[in-house]
């Protein structure tokens, strides 16, 4: 007698983690970015104003001073 057999992958969080591993910080903030950018363009979401962007740029210029120095 024939039986059909169906294979489904047991986890993802393996794979995922080493993905994970795999990508720096700045990778993810730039896929971020292009996400966003493509929502907007599609109507999905509200562009970032230019108040955002200052607020951004001032908290990665302190968190930079913040660090010590090597």
């Amino acid at each position: 007698m024939a039986r059909d057999v169906l294979t489904v992958q047991a986890s993802t969080v393996a794979s995922e983690y080493a993905l994970q591993d795999q990508t720096s910080l700045e990778d993810k903030i730039q896929a971020e970015e292009i996400i966003h950018n493509n929502e907007v363009d599609l109507g999905i979401s509200e562009p970032v104003t230019d108040k955002e962007l200052a607020e951004d740029a001032r908290l990665r210029s302190s968190s930079f001073e913040d660090k010590p120095q090597e």
